[in-house]
């Protein structure tokens, strides 16, 4: 499997810190079979995610935080 990630941190304010996350990754899946009549196989799955985050310091005990994410797995074909 190879992975890489990408995180952006951003003070926009003394209240506001914005966050974002990217994440890139893509997995080979080797198979074997018991029975040799069917073979081998052999996938990839690429792997997508992404996230945003956004907090604010309402007042000293008070904090807003909204986070969204986003993830999409394709499962490849293989031979």
């Amino acid at each position: 499997m190879d992975q890489g990630d990408i995180k952006v941190d951003y003070k926009a304010t003394s209240k506001d810190n914005i966050s974002g996350r990217f994440t890139r990754a893509y997995q080979n899946n080797p198979s074997t079979n018991s029975i040799l009549l069917f073979g081998n196989g052999f996938s990839t799955t690429p792997i997508y995610n992404t996230v945003g985050d956004w907090t604010r310091m309402i007042s000293s005990n008070l904090v807003n935080d909204v986070r969204m994410g986003w993830s999409h797995v394709t499962f490849g074909s293989g031979y």
